[in-house]
């Protein structure tokens, strides 16, 4: 299954399409902005924003909210921190697939790297365990609260340094590459 999914990436993966979804992504990132204030939320404390919290901490900020915060919460991680995780996946897998197939050849195992793009899955969880917390308080799920709390490092620990290895070896094995195909094409 992650081999098709792979490939079908790699399949798919043009530059127009990156470009788009970089587009996409920055004017998401411009219109942060503007949701923030449409849903009230910019004096409101954020668990998007901390890396360590607890339990405790979390239901604590979820009174703090009230009934109206929480629903301009709900709203907001149900619609701008939804569409960027999804944008920016499919922005990664076809940059990395984009890179993948000119830095390595069609059978090598690198060529996976794309699948590094699925970590984005993590922002999502995060953010769907976040709204299932707004719906369900004011009944406390600690296991929730939990998942939650591992959602948000994985995503501040693991994350990042993956997409950054992932982007380092496949731009590497591209310039090689195409270091490579051109000195090849200037001895013939």
């Amino acid at each position: 299954m992650l081999n098709k999914l792979s490939n079908t990436l790699i399949n798919q993966s043009k530059l127009w399409k990156i470009f788009l979804l970089l587009a996409i992504m920055v004017a998401l990132f411009m219109s942060l902005p503007a949701f923030e204030s449409y849903f009230q939320i910019t004096d409101m404390a954020s668990l998007d924003e901390l890396q360590f919290y607890s339990s405790d901490d979390i239901y604590q900020i979820l009174d703090q909210w009230g009934t109206e915060g929480q629903r301009q919460q709900m709203f907001f991680h149900f619609t701008w921190d939804l569409a960027l995780p999804i944008t920016y996946f499919f922005f990664l897998a076809y940059l990395f697939s984009w890179l993948t197939k000119r830095g390595f050849k069609q059978d090598n195992p690198l060529q996976k790297l794309n699948l590094l793009s699925l970590v984005a899955v993590v922002d999502i969880l995060e953010n769907l365990s976040m709204l299932a917390l707004v719906l369900l308080y004011p009944t406390e799920i600690q296991v929730l609260a939990f998942l939650k709390t591992a959602f948000t490092l994985i995503k501040f620990y693991i994350f990042g340094p993956l997409i950054s290895l992932g982007l380092f070896v496949s731009i590497i094995a591209t310039i090689k590459n195409s270091i490579f195909k051109a000195k090849k094409k200037e001895r013939n």
